[in-house]
């Protein structure tokens, strides 16, 4: 089994809203993988708008951790789209 990780910073203050977990939501639930999102040592299902909604917060980086046969993909697409949604200048 594949396993892919990475880290997205967290710029703004006001960054980790619903919008932003929502798509990366929505994205997510296309992959085969299990992926999780993890911040200040509390992790959620990516799969699950209700535990990402717990992430909410202040910057700082979080981790994307992918475990599957699409994880590298799911990983780098997933991590690609949070940084652009979280870090828009």
């Amino acid at each position: 089994m594949s396993r892919h990780k990475a880290q997205i910073p967290v710029e703004k203050d006001e960054s980790l809203h619903l919008r932003p977990m929502q798509v990366l939501n929505e994205r997510a639930l296309e992959f085969k993988s299990d992926l999780t999102l993890t911040r200040d040592g509390h992790t959620a299902d990516a799969k699950s708008m209700l535990e990402l909604t717990l992430l909410a917060g202040k910057k700082g980086p979080l981790t994307l951790e992918g475990r599957g046969p699409d994880a590298r993909d799911a990983v780098n697409t997933l991590s690609a789209l949070l940084d652009q949604q979280l870090n828009k200048r």
